[in-house]
């Protein structure tokens, strides 16, 4: 098996854009591009997080898989990145990865039965809570970005 680290930060220090010029051009345009102040922190946190954590200093050393998955051109580091509300997290691997993070949300039926597999759907009517939907949803999210089905 190998090792897997995981990184997290908060986005309120950056809501000013402190740094936006340490993260690599295509980074600083796709910032400027979103029109809310926290979509601008949480990609500034995870372009900085790729140069501090990956060593991506430069749009070349990135590529991306058949479904928009990035990955480091040179290989032997793998990295998948999630954010919600007033976080990013960030997680590395020698192996394919997935991560995500979200903020607690309501039970959606529509979207269980639009996501969630049967025995799925039951197991969150006996849990019957928001907080059993969005371990649910996460740990689905993370397996299909670690499989590279989502970017």
């Amino acid at each position: 098996m190998k090792k897997m680290s995981i990184y997290i930060s908060g986005i309120q220090p950056f809501m000013g854009l402190n740094g936006i010029m340490l993260v690599t051009k295509a980074r600083r345009a796709r910032i400027q591009a979103y029109q809310r102040t926290k979509d601008k922190a949480r990609s500034l946190v995870a372009g900085l997080l790729l140069r501090r954590v990956c060593g991506v200093t430069d749009d070349c050393h990135l590529t991306y898989g058949s479904k928009g998955k990035p990955y480091l051109k040179d290989g032997g580091m793998f990295f998948n990145i999630s954010h919600s509300g007033d976080y990013v997290v960030m997680a590395v691997s020698g192996s394919e990865v997935g991560v995500d993070i979200e903020k607690v949300t309501p039970y959606s039926d529509s979207v269980s039965a639009r996501c969630f597999t049967a025995d799925e759907r039951e197991w969150l009517s006996r849990e019957g809570c928001d907080e059993a939907f969005s371990h649910l949803w996460t740990a689905k999210e993370s397996i299909m970005k670690g499989s590279g089905d989502c970017p």
